[in-house]
């Protein structure tokens, strides 16, 4: 069985031009790293005298985000300009007090003891997204940047995940 490979901009295997590489940049993050990239586990970097830290696997984002916190606390204004058209402006690209505070309250909810009762709901989402996907022409363009940051259906997780709404 081949290894799933999620959807993502085409790779370069030769590095651009710098125009084409700021044109890239500007218009998604993604799109500036090289095909080796998508094949490590993590790797470190320097864009635009930026240094770059990417997670490309569970054990690498864990070490990140929670065994590491403080030493990937800051948020560039770039990283943040990627991030939250996915994430919102929430815990992943929040930093010091803020991400401390929204860390201990989030926490309880996302305790591995909690995850298999949410996975019904999760599953379900997944599913209606895989179904409108299924309807469209095939070879349509799907905008992936809206699909996951909410205005294509999938951003609505957060709200069914409320206990509330699972009644």
């Amino acid at each position: 069985m081949a290894a799933y490979v999620p959807p993502c901009p085409q790779p370069f295997t030769a590095r651009p031009p710098l125009p084409e590489l700021l044109r890239r940049l500007r218009r998604n993050l993604l799109e500036v790293w090289h095909a080796r990239h998508f094949e490590e586990e993590f790797f470190a970097t320097r864009v635009l005298a930026r240094r770059f830290f990417v997670c490309n696997s569970p054990a690498t984002v864990q070490a990140a985000f929670v065994q590491h916190q403080a030493a990937f606390e800051r948020k560039t204004p770039e990283m943040r300009h990627a991030l939250e058209p996915l994430v919102g402006d929430g815990l992943i690209i929040s930093d010091g007090l803020v991400w401390r505070e929204r860390r201990r309250v989030v926490a309880p909810v996302t305790h591995v003891s909690r995850i298999g009762g949410l996975a019904g709901v999760m599953t379900e989402a997944v599913a209606e997204r895989g179904a409108a996907w299924a309807a469209r022409p095939p070879g349509a363009p799907l905008d992936m940047l809206a699909e996951m940051g909410g205005t294509g259906g999938g951003g609505d997780l957060p709200q069914r995940l409320r206990p509330d709404a699972r009644r």
